[in-house]
């Protein structure tokens, strides 16, 4: 159950994040396509079909930057929030997969909520030199919905537990009654209450009970061949013994 537990939260812990991070992409993608440069030689975004990006700290935010990570285009809903996160490793490390969307946290964000990060190098046409394409989205509906998933399913994980643990007891508990019934016999055997095992058994224990009387029955015979014998001597000695007394 552990085991199972640890597998779910993990696989849908990953499954949530690259749904989130697909979203990202998505966006990432969408302020690369809308892009573009003016005759002066700066970086145009025109309005992006996603409101949010237009609201203040609404959640969903984006951003431009030149080949030295500084932002020179931002989403109106930044406002005067700090420059988004940079990808770990910098620049390099989205050189090395150039046009494709790098994922990080992206820190604590606007007002105070952590942040997720794709980040694409690309080219425009008209600008020299490449450019960092950030998409970026508040990930606490994310972080809750994870928690959420591990809380629920630790809680019903833990009642399957007490469950399966309620139904071994009650089936070992059944399922040696027999068992503990035969305990009772062979103490009364030994205490001298009865003479045999009488009680029919479930056929995994009557082969038992059979040897059990088998033993039993043995002993009694062994018992009695030793008082014939012990007869036999006390009336081999009765006659010696009242001639030494009587000399």
């Amino acid at each position: 159950l552990v085991i199972a537990g640890f597998a779910l939260n993990t696989l849908f812990r990953t499954t949530a994040q690259d749904r989130f991070d697909r979203s990202l992409a998505e966006q990432a993608d969408n302020l690369l396509s809308i892009a573009v440069v003016d005759p002066t030689g700066a970086v145009v975004v025109p309005p992006m079909s996603d409101p949010k990006t237009a609201r203040g700290f609404s959640g969903r935010y984006w951003a431009i930057a030149g080949q030295d990570l500084v932002e020179i285009e931002r989403s109106a809903s930044l406002g005067d929030a700090a420059p988004l996160a940079s990808p770990p490793g910098g620049l390099s490390a989205l050189m090395a997969t150039p046009g494709r969307a790098v994922f990080y946290d992206g820190g604590i964000g606007p007002v105070s909520r952590p942040l997720r990060v794709a980040a694409m190098l690309a080219t425009l046409p008209g600008h020299q030199g490449p450019l960092v394409f950030m998409a970026a989205e508040d990930r606490s509906d994310l972080d809750r919905d994870q928690k959420r998933f591990a809380v629920t399913t630790a809680a019903t994980l833990i009642l399957l537990g007490v469950g399966l643990i309620l139904a071994v007891l009650i089936q070992v508990k059944v399922g040696l009654r027999p068992l503990f019934a035969l305990r009772r016999e062979v103490a009364a055997v030994r205490q001298g209450a009865a003479d045999r095992l009488v009680r029919t058994y479930p056929s995994e224990l009557e082969a038992l009970a059979q040897e059990l009387n088998a033993l039993v029955a043995h002993n009694q015979e062994v018992v009695e061949r030793q008082r014939t014998h012990v007869g036999n001597l006390a009336h081999a000695l009765k006659t010696p013994l009242s001639v030494m007394l009587t000399e």
